[in-house]
Order: structure tokens, then sequence, then C-alpha cells
């Protein structure tokens, strides 16, 4: 390597809020993007950019599929806000791609994702591309959800009822006119909010709720519809878990977070067995993405005290979730850590008992991953167990602020010397224990739920790790599935997928 690139090696060092080494890049800019871009809700919108304004200027394509990726709703990780803040970029600064690509947007995200053009030189193209769609709505028989989102004038905020104003306008109506076309197909769409607002609660179809609207209005369900709607949940709850989707019926939980149920079920009243049965209706409703194949891993959660509220929330849920659904050695086994690393199995008989039953003692502590790394080798090495009956993969969800950890004397590529100790980063530390003792250790997939500072713990080409980020159990498919021995490898699987081929530049 030359000088510059040995300074740019040394350069990209850094350590973790608790002193571990890590890196500041893996020196893909795309790549970053993806590793960070579905943990970032609460960076900056200047943050935001910045990380996608490198990886465009690397790659247009792949930083644009990626893009498109973290907002996919469906099979992405239906990250809104990022979404919204690149559109708004990307239309400033590139609008003869973002147009290009503007018919893509309600399939990804939502129809008011397009509100984020207002104000940029593609606000005229965009409410042309909504006068298009309404017209077809007006005559299809089965209208598109435009009209649920487009916003309406009577609405209690200013904000609100600006765009309204606006939408109106560039549609050429009257108010009469814009409100009378708006209800016509929201009749038609069959929101179960118009039918709320008119009292025809015998008429919802709960198979049919958008799922994070069944969750919103669940109480209100109860109040109105007390009988079919207790009907419905407990025929979910009481049903064996193969005839779920088959002879039973669920709600459409496809753009659920676990986490939204289990931070819920956390603290949820254990006495209260109504409400217990809704949480776990949802829970059982939730899309099987290991689809009941055996899965040689176990996955790790950060539980200390940097990840406090949603990030934890989310942690806790994909280990429970991924857990519950493997099968073999490791079905309804996961690992925590914070000062001291836990084995926990998933005790209860319903998601609100499994998460409250939980061993909490050790929680809001330390961010020690290296004693969990070290409790897996330790057990191996006592006793005697060979390569096969390790975990073929450890599944870290965290924040990725480790504590440090320190090596022993010598130079390499990812190590620095800080008070005359030689620090390395974590996954050559932890690679090295293992060799120790004739064991190679398992793949790593880093998966960053609360990415405060863009920490990162691997380059694109290191192999047996891999790289992700979001609160969204669709990863655990691109796990799966994925052959990819190395971070950039797996990013290209996902966004080289036939569903972000449509995404053009």
């Amino acid at each position: 390597m030359t000088f510059i690139k040995h300074l740019e090696t040394e350069d990209n060092f850094k350590e973790t809020e608790n002193g571990a080494v890590a890196l500041k890049s893996t020196t893909s800019h795309v790549l970053d993007l993806f590793a960070l871009g579905g943990a970032m809700r609460d960076r900056s919108e200047t943050d935001i950019v910045q990380l996608f304004s490198k990886a465009y200027a690397e790659d247009k394509l792949q930083a644009l599929r990626v893009a498109f990726h973290l907002r996919d709703i469906l099979e992405g990780q239906g990250e809104r806000r990022f979404g919204r803040i690149i559109l708004t970029y990307l239309a400033k600064i590139d609008p003869t791609t973002m147009s290009k690509n503007m018919h893509l947007i309600p399939e990804f995200g939502r129809w008011d994702d397009l509100y984020s053009f207002v104000g940029t030189s593609l606000e005229k193209a965009m409410f042309k591309f909504v006068q298009k769609q309404l017209n077809v709505d007006l005559r299809a028989e089965r209208p598109s959800l435009l009209a649920k989102w487009l916003k309406s004038e009577n609405a209690s905020s200013f904000e609100t009822k600006k765009l309204a104003k606006r939408t109106r306008l560039a549609l050429d109506m009257t108010p009469k006119r814009y409100r009378t076309t708006l209800t016509k197909l929201r009749s038609r769409i069959d929101l179960v909010e118009t039918k709320m607002g008119n009292g025809e609660w015998d008429t919802i179809n709960y198979e049919t709720i958008p799922s994070q609207a069944g969750l919103k209005y669940r109480d209100a369900f109860c109040r109105h519809d007390e009988e079919r709607y207790n009907s419905f949940v407990n025929a979910i709850v009481e049903a064996p878990k193969e005839e779920l989707t088959k002879s039973v019926k669920t709600f459409k939980a496809k753009t659920l977070f676990p986490y939204q149920i289990v931070d819920k079920a956390l603290n949820s009243d254990m006495y209260d067995q109504h409400s217990i049965n809704e949480l776990e209706a949802y829970w059982r409703s939730l899309p099987d993405y290991l689809n009941g194949k055996e899965v040689n891993a176990l996955v790790i959660a950060d539980v200390s005290g940097s990840m406090c509220g949603a990030p934890l929330s989310v942690s806790i849920s994909l280990a429970m979730y991924f857990a519950e659904r493997n099968t073999g050695e490791f079905k309804d086994y996961f690992m925590t850590f914070s000062n001291k690393p836990e084995l926990v199995k998933l005790v209860g008989n319903n998601v609100v008992e499994k998460a409250q039953n939980l061993n909490r003692a050790n929680w809001d502590m330390s961010t020690n991953l290296e004693a969990a790394l070290q409790l897996v080798l330790d057990t191996s090495v006592k006793n005697n167990l060979t390569q096969s009956e390790l975990p073929a993969k450890l599944i870290i969800v965290s924040d990725m602020e480790f504590d440090s950890c320190v090596g022993g004397d010598g130079y390499d590529p990812y190590s620095y010397r800080n008070n005359n100790k030689v620090k390395m980063i974590f996954l050559k530390k932890m690679r090295f224990e293992f060799a120790q003792y004739g064991y190679t250790m398992p793949a790593i997939i880093f998966w960053n739920v609360n990415a405060r500072n863009n920490t990162l713990h691997a380059a694109k080409d290191d192999r047996d790790v891999q790289l992700v980020s979001g609160l969204s159990s669709n990863t655990f498919v691109n796990l799966i599935k994925s052959v990819a021995t190395t971070p950039y490898e797996l990013m290209l699987e996902v966004i080289s997928s036939e569903r972000y081929a449509v995404v053009t530049i």
C-alpha cells in the first residue's frame, strides 16, 4: 500500500462511546448507507443528507436502490422520515433522476411521500402525476390509496390545511369538489376510519385492516364492536400455529414492527386478559420470515443502558421473534448482553408473559459484548465441543457502542496504539481468542438499531461478517437466504434483487 492508503487506514479508526476500537467507514459510502440508514430515526436531517450524499457521489444507482430499500415498507426497512428527507434532497440536486422514479414512490412507501416534492422543481410534475392517478381512480372499480393520503382541508393541523389547499389548487378544484372527490373515493377504498366515523362498526372486516390502524384503534373496536372483535382476536389466539393464515384468518400485520407489540407487552398489565389476547393475536399475525426453517444461529440482544427506550424494545423484540420462530436446538433461546451475558429461554403462554418473564436484573448496565462471545467460547472449550456444535452465526442486535477490548502486542491493520496498549477492533480480537483454542469464530451479523454515531465494526470486504440496520423483521429474510460472505456482497444481494431492479438513473 502507498503512504496515503496507510494514512487513510489509520484515519478510519475511531472509538465507541465506551472506548472500543471501531471504524468510521466500511470504506464504501454506499455500504455505510446500507449499514446505518435504517437506524437513524433520532439523527438530524443534516446527518441523513450527509450520509446519503457521500453514497450518491460514489455510485448513484446503488445509493438510490439502497434509499428505496430503506423506505420500502413491504420488503425493506419502512423508514418514512429517512426516505422523505432523501426524496426532497434528490429533487433539489438531481430532479431528472428523481422524476424517472417518481412513479415508484407510492409502491415502496405511501402516496403522501410525494409531498416531499412541495417547494422543489418537481412540485408541478408531482401534482400532474397525482392528477393522472386521480382520474384513473375515479373510473376504476378498485381505486388506489391515493385519496386516503391526500391532505384534507378540514384537518385540525395548520400545516395539513396548507398542503391540502396547495393540492386542491394544483388539481384546479373548488373546495366543494375537492372535498366530495375525496369523500367519494375514500368510501370506495373501504377505509376503516370512514366506517368508524359513520358508526358502521359491524361492517368492519378485521382481517383486512392495515396493521398500524388496527393496533391504533384496538380500544375503539373493543368499545363499539366488542363481541365480533373479541371473537376474531380469540380465534387467532386459540388456533394451532400451523392453521394460522390457512383456515384461521389473522390481522394484516406485514407492515407492523415486532417492537411495536413487545413495547406494549413489556408495559402491559399481566392480569388484563383482554389486552394480553390482543397483543398475542398481533404477535401471531406477524409474517413468519423463517418459514419453519431451522436456522443455525443465535441472537445476542443488547440490553445495556445506552439502549433505553425504543432501541431496547427493538433489540428484545427481534430476539424474541427469531427465537420463537426458529426450530431445532436454538428454538426459544437467545442471549442478552449488558454487564453480564445471559442465556435466555422464552417462558410463557403468550407474548406478554414471555416479555415480562425475562430476567432484567443485569439490564441497563455496561455494553460488554466481549463477555458474551467469551461465554460462547468458554462453553465450547469446557465441554470439548466440535466446531459443528457451535452456532454458525451470531446475530448481534445493538447500537454498536461496545466496551473496549484490549489485545496483545503486535501491529495489524485492525489495531492501533493508545496509552502503550495495542487496542484491537472487536472482530479481530475475538477471532484471535477463538483461534487460540482451535475454533473458528461463528460468522457475525452486526444489526444496528440505533446509529447515534456512525459506528461500524467491519470493512466492506471483511469475511464472515455482515452489516445490516433497521427495526424490521424483514431483514431476517435477507439474512436467511444470503450466501454472501462479506458486508458488501450482502448489500449487493439485497439491492440487486428483482424488487429494486425497477429503480433506475
